[in-house]
Protein backbone atom coordinates (compact mmCIF):
# COMPACT_ATOMS: atom_id res chain seq x y z
CA UNK A 1 0.00 0.00 0.00
CA UNK A 2 2.74 2.50 0.90
CA UNK A 3 4.83 1.55 -2.11
CA UNK A 4 1.37 2.18 -4.71
CA UNK A 5 0.97 5.74 -2.32
CA UNK A 6 4.64 7.01 -2.80
CA UNK A 7 4.43 5.95 -7.07
CA UNK A 8 0.66 7.80 -7.24
CA UNK A 9 3.04 10.91 -5.96
CA UNK A 10 5.68 10.30 -8.14
CA UNK A 11 3.12 9.75 -11.05
CA UNK A 12 1.31 13.43 -9.96
CA UNK A 13 4.74 15.11 -9.51
CA UNK A 14 5.77 13.95 -12.99
CA UNK A 15 2.65 14.99 -15.23
CA UNK A 16 1.37 11.24 -15.33
CA UNK A 17 -1.86 12.06 -13.64
CA UNK A 18 -3.57 15.18 -12.35
CA UNK A 19 -3.97 15.63 -8.32
CA UNK A 20 -7.28 16.12 -8.91
CA UNK A 21 -7.95 12.94 -11.37
CA UNK A 22 -6.21 10.88 -8.41
CA UNK A 23 -7.93 12.33 -6.20
CA UNK A 24 -11.41 11.46 -7.26
CA UNK A 25 -10.53 7.60 -8.20
CA UNK A 26 -9.28 7.51 -4.93
CA UNK A 27 -12.45 8.60 -3.24
CA UNK A 28 -14.22 6.59 -5.95
CA UNK A 29 -12.14 3.19 -4.64
CA UNK A 30 -12.76 3.89 -1.37
CA UNK A 31 -16.62 4.56 -1.75
CA UNK A 32 -16.92 1.19 -3.13
CA UNK A 33 -15.15 -0.55 -0.80
CA UNK A 34 -17.56 1.13 1.76
CA UNK A 35 -20.04 0.01 0.08
CA UNK A 36 -19.27 -3.62 -0.73
CA UNK A 37 -18.67 -3.89 3.15
CA UNK A 38 -22.22 -2.58 3.77
CA UNK A 39 -23.77 -5.22 1.46
CA UNK A 40 -21.82 -7.88 2.65
CA UNK A 41 -22.82 -6.91 6.39
CA UNK A 42 -26.55 -6.32 5.65
CA UNK A 43 -26.02 -10.29 3.57
CA UNK A 44 -24.89 -11.78 6.66
CA UNK A 45 -27.25 -10.10 9.30
CA UNK A 46 -30.36 -10.96 6.94
CA UNK A 47 -28.88 -14.64 6.96
CA UNK A 48 -28.70 -14.92 10.61
CA UNK A 49 -32.21 -13.33 11.31
CA UNK A 50 -33.94 -16.00 8.95
CA UNK A 51 -32.80 -18.96 11.92
CA UNK A 52 -34.96 -18.30 15.04
CA UNK A 53 -33.40 -21.58 16.88
CA UNK A 54 -32.89 -20.54 20.46
CA UNK A 55 -29.27 -20.52 22.06
CA UNK A 56 -28.24 -21.37 25.57
CA UNK A 57 -25.59 -19.31 27.53
CA UNK A 58 -22.88 -21.47 27.21
CA UNK A 59 -23.43 -21.09 23.09
CA UNK A 60 -23.27 -17.27 23.45
CA UNK A 61 -20.20 -17.50 25.85
CA UNK A 62 -18.88 -19.54 23.36
CA UNK A 63 -18.86 -17.43 20.56
CA UNK A 64 -18.30 -14.36 22.01
CA UNK A 65 -15.24 -16.04 23.57
CA UNK A 66 -14.00 -17.01 19.89
CA UNK A 67 -14.40 -13.87 19.05
CA UNK A 68 -12.50 -12.71 21.68
CA UNK A 69 -9.51 -14.88 20.09
CA UNK A 70 -9.21 -13.43 16.55
CA UNK A 71 -6.50 -11.19 15.59
CA UNK A 72 -7.10 -7.30 16.63
CA UNK A 73 -9.65 -7.75 18.81
CA UNK A 74 -8.76 -5.50 21.83
CA UNK A 75 -11.88 -3.25 21.06
CA UNK A 76 -14.08 -6.19 21.84
CA UNK A 77 -13.84 -6.97 25.67
CA UNK A 78 -15.27 -3.09 25.93
CA UNK A 79 -18.44 -3.78 23.77
CA UNK A 80 -18.89 -7.13 25.90
CA UNK A 81 -19.38 -5.01 28.82
CA UNK A 82 -20.80 -2.43 27.64
CA UNK A 83 -23.55 -4.66 25.82
CA UNK A 84 -23.63 -5.96 29.31
CA UNK A 85 -24.74 -2.86 30.96
CA UNK A 86 -27.13 -1.29 28.24
CA UNK A 87 -29.29 -4.74 28.43
CA UNK A 88 -29.95 -3.93 31.74
CA UNK A 89 -29.98 -0.63 32.25
CA UNK A 90 -33.55 -0.33 32.49
CA UNK A 91 -33.69 -2.51 34.92
CA UNK A 92 -30.87 -1.07 37.03
CA UNK A 93 -31.07 3.00 36.61
CA UNK A 94 -27.35 2.52 35.57
CA UNK A 95 -26.07 4.76 32.90
CA UNK A 96 -23.11 3.56 30.52
CA UNK A 97 -21.47 6.87 29.17
CA UNK A 98 -20.71 7.55 25.94
CA UNK A 99 -17.60 5.32 24.43
CA UNK A 100 -14.33 7.12 23.81
CA UNK A 101 -12.61 6.24 20.66
CA UNK A 102 -10.74 3.19 21.04
CA UNK A 103 -7.53 5.13 20.12
CA UNK A 104 -8.15 7.93 22.54
CA UNK A 105 -6.01 8.10 25.49
CA UNK A 106 -7.83 8.56 28.87
CA UNK A 107 -5.51 11.09 30.06
CA UNK A 108 -6.25 13.40 27.05
CA UNK A 109 -10.27 12.82 26.97
CA UNK A 110 -10.62 13.30 30.82
CA UNK A 111 -11.61 9.97 31.07
CA UNK A 112 -11.07 7.42 33.86
CA UNK A 113 -11.24 4.27 32.05
CA UNK A 114 -12.90 2.68 28.99
CA UNK A 115 -16.25 2.06 30.43
CA UNK A 116 -17.97 4.68 33.43
CA UNK A 117 -21.24 3.80 34.74
CA UNK A 118 -23.30 6.69 36.60
CA UNK A 119 -26.01 5.66 39.21
CA UNK A 120 -29.43 7.67 39.22
CA UNK A 121 -29.54 11.12 40.06
CA UNK A 122 -25.72 11.37 40.02
CA UNK A 123 -23.69 13.31 37.52
CA UNK A 124 -20.26 11.60 38.13
CA UNK A 125 -18.90 7.58 37.24
CA UNK A 126 -20.02 5.19 40.02
CA UNK A 127 -18.04 2.41 38.63
CA UNK A 128 -15.33 2.42 35.71
CA UNK A 129 -14.30 -0.05 33.63
CA UNK A 130 -10.39 -0.36 32.76
CA UNK A 131 -10.05 -3.54 29.44
CA UNK A 132 -6.90 -5.13 29.01
CA UNK A 133 -6.70 -7.33 26.01
CA UNK A 134 -3.36 -8.34 27.63
CA UNK A 135 -1.32 -9.40 30.93
CA UNK A 136 -2.73 -7.07 33.34
CA UNK A 137 0.98 -5.08 34.91
CA UNK A 138 1.33 -3.44 37.68
CA UNK A 139 2.24 -0.09 36.19
CA UNK A 140 -2.20 -0.26 35.34
CA UNK A 141 -2.47 -0.04 38.33
CA UNK A 142 -0.69 2.81 39.75
CA UNK A 143 -1.67 4.73 36.43
CA UNK A 144 -5.17 4.05 37.26
CA UNK A 145 -4.33 5.50 41.11
CA UNK A 146 -2.44 8.32 39.36
CA UNK A 147 -5.74 8.70 37.34
CA UNK A 148 -7.97 8.95 40.59
CA UNK A 149 -5.60 11.20 42.27
CA UNK A 150 -5.54 13.78 39.74
CA UNK A 151 -9.52 13.88 39.64
CA UNK A 152 -11.62 14.70 41.68
CA UNK A 153 -14.64 12.09 41.06
CA UNK A 154 -15.72 9.86 44.22
CA UNK A 155 -15.37 6.89 41.46
CA UNK A 156 -16.54 3.61 44.49
CA UNK A 157 -15.23 1.20 41.89
CA UNK A 158 -12.60 0.98 39.48
CA UNK A 159 -12.67 -2.60 37.89
CA UNK A 160 -10.22 -4.27 35.69
CA UNK A 161 -11.40 -6.57 32.86
CA UNK A 162 -9.12 -8.63 31.66
CA UNK A 163 -8.20 -11.68 28.45
CA UNK A 164 -5.78 -12.77 29.88
CA UNK A 165 -4.14 -14.55 32.85
CA UNK A 166 -3.66 -12.53 36.07
CA UNK A 167 0.16 -13.13 38.07
CA UNK A 168 -0.40 -13.97 41.76
CA UNK A 169 1.87 -10.92 42.20
CA UNK A 170 -0.82 -8.39 40.61
CA UNK A 171 -3.31 -9.64 43.09
CA UNK A 172 -1.36 -9.38 46.24
CA UNK A 173 -0.36 -5.91 44.95
CA UNK A 174 -3.91 -5.00 43.79
CA UNK A 175 -5.01 -6.23 47.43
CA UNK A 176 -2.36 -4.16 48.92
CA UNK A 177 -3.58 -1.22 47.13
CA UNK A 178 -7.13 -1.74 48.65
CA UNK A 179 -5.75 -1.99 51.90
CA UNK A 180 -4.35 1.60 51.70
CA UNK A 181 -6.31 3.38 49.13
CA UNK A 182 -9.26 4.46 50.74
CA UNK A 183 -13.06 5.17 49.05
CA UNK A 184 -12.36 2.89 45.81
CA UNK A 185 -12.04 -0.80 45.75
CA UNK A 186 -10.24 -2.00 42.93
CA UNK A 187 -11.30 -5.35 41.35
CA UNK A 188 -10.27 -7.49 38.59
CA UNK A 189 -12.63 -9.68 36.24
CA UNK A 190 -12.02 -12.19 33.06
CA UNK A 191 -14.18 -11.08 30.60
CA UNK A 192 -15.84 -14.25 29.95
CA UNK A 193 -16.45 -15.35 33.39
CA UNK A 194 -18.07 -12.00 33.90
CA UNK A 195 -20.32 -12.85 30.72
CA UNK A 196 -20.81 -15.99 32.50
CA UNK A 197 -22.14 -14.87 35.38
CA UNK A 198 -24.15 -12.40 33.49
CA UNK A 199 -25.76 -15.00 31.52
CA UNK A 200 -26.79 -16.93 34.53
CA UNK A 201 -28.29 -14.09 36.67
CA UNK A 202 -30.21 -12.89 33.64
CA UNK A 203 -30.53 -16.07 31.84
CA UNK A 204 -33.76 -15.01 30.18
CA UNK A 205 -32.45 -12.16 28.61
CA UNK A 206 -29.53 -13.93 27.12
CA UNK A 207 -30.19 -13.08 23.10
CA UNK A 208 -30.92 -9.70 23.77
CA UNK A 209 -27.05 -9.28 24.91
CA UNK A 210 -26.12 -11.25 21.96
CA UNK A 211 -28.06 -8.47 19.46
CA UNK A 212 -26.89 -6.11 21.52
CA UNK A 213 -23.52 -6.91 21.32
CA UNK A 214 -23.79 -8.04 17.49
CA UNK A 215 -25.20 -3.79 17.11
CA UNK A 216 -22.35 -2.59 18.84
CA UNK A 217 -19.86 -4.69 16.90
CA UNK A 218 -21.49 -3.70 13.62
CA UNK A 219 -21.72 -0.15 14.40
CA UNK A 220 -18.29 0.32 16.14
CA UNK A 221 -15.69 2.33 13.71
CA UNK A 222 -13.01 0.81 15.42
CA UNK A 223 -13.78 -2.98 14.85
CA UNK A 224 -12.52 -4.15 11.24
CA UNK A 225 -14.62 -5.86 8.85
CA UNK A 226 -13.34 -8.89 9.29
CA UNK A 227 -14.16 -9.19 12.64
CA UNK A 228 -17.54 -7.95 11.88
CA UNK A 229 -17.94 -10.77 9.27
CA UNK A 230 -16.93 -13.04 12.19
CA UNK A 231 -18.96 -12.59 14.65
CA UNK A 232 -22.24 -13.19 12.43
CA UNK A 233 -20.69 -16.11 10.87
CA UNK A 234 -20.36 -17.27 13.97
CA UNK A 235 -23.95 -16.60 15.15
CA UNK A 236 -25.01 -18.36 11.66
CA UNK A 237 -22.58 -21.71 12.64
CA UNK A 238 -23.64 -21.94 15.76
CA UNK A 239 -28.01 -21.44 15.95
CA UNK A 240 -30.37 -24.21 14.50
CA UNK A 241 -32.54 -23.57 11.77
CA UNK A 242 -36.09 -22.56 12.12
CA UNK A 243 -38.56 -25.62 13.21
CA UNK A 244 -35.42 -27.56 15.26
CA UNK A 245 -36.76 -27.95 18.63
CA UNK A 246 -34.70 -26.43 22.01
CA UNK A 247 -32.77 -29.04 23.72
CA UNK A 248 -33.15 -29.81 27.31
CA UNK A 249 -30.11 -27.80 27.96
CA UNK A 250 -31.36 -24.93 25.63
CA UNK A 251 -34.29 -24.08 27.85
CA UNK A 252 -32.80 -24.14 30.70
CA UNK A 253 -34.87 -26.64 32.68
CA UNK A 254 -33.49 -27.98 35.73
CA UNK A 255 -30.68 -25.65 36.60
Amino acid sequence: MYAALVSLLQDVEQGRLTAKGCLTEVIRQLVLMREAQRESIERLLASAQTRTGELSAQQITEIVGEHLRQPRSSRLPVLVVAAVYEVIAEMTGKTLRELSPHTAADMRTGALGDIEIVLPAQSHPYTVYEVKARSLRRSDIDTALQKLAQSSVPVAQYVFVVTNPVAEEIHSYLKDVNNKHVGTEFQIFDCIEMLDHFLHLFHERRREFLDKYTSLVVQDTAVNQKLKEKLLELVRMTEKPIGESATYNDRGAGA
